[in-house]
């Protein structure tokens, strides 16, 4: 009986560890990965194209920039996808797209501010969504922007 008692303990113990392993594990990924947002991008512009994948509505969010901070920014890496990238005068962000929320073509006004990790939408000076910016390694979220971008390099 108190061989049992002892085993249960032990595998106990054992699935403790490894959960806190693994949250640490995470934890240490997440912050690294976050701490490239940092980077001071910001733009302004125009929703002119919106598309949710079937993934909990992760999507791709097209702007006509207005104003920009830099002229063109593009992170590439094969393990996630970078939540933005500006080419001259466009920008596509991947992140949920707030499809619910009545955001209307040529009309919504778009603010990204990545050091915030958040991009924001307004119509007639109003916010009416927003979305938090995060790096992603969903297989299934790289394959939909990788077929629906407009850049292809």
């Amino acid at each position: 009986m108190k061989r049992e008692v002892a085993i249960k303990i032990f595998f106990f113990l054992v699935f403790i560890c490894t959960i806190m392993l693994w949250y640490k594990c995470s934890s240490e990924m997440g912050e690294k990965t976050n701490k490239l947002l940092d980077n001071n991008i910001y733009f302004t512009g125009t929703l002119i194209y919106m598309k949710a994948s079937n993934n909990h509505i992760y999507g791709l969010i097209r702007v006509k920039i207005d104003s920009s901070n830099v002229k063109n920014y593009y992170k590439q890496s094969d393990d996630y996808i970078f939540p933005y990238r500006i080419e001259n005068d466009t920008a596509e962000i991947y992140c949920y797209v707030p499809i619910l929320s009545g955001l209307t073509y040529d009309k919504t006004k778009v603010i990204l501010d990545s050091n915030k990790r958040n991009v924001y939408f307004y119509e007639n000076n109003k916010e009416i969504a927003a979305a938090t910016l995060f790096i992603n390694g969903s297989e299934i979220d790289k394959a939909f922007i990788k077929k629906n971008t407009i850049f292809k390099k």
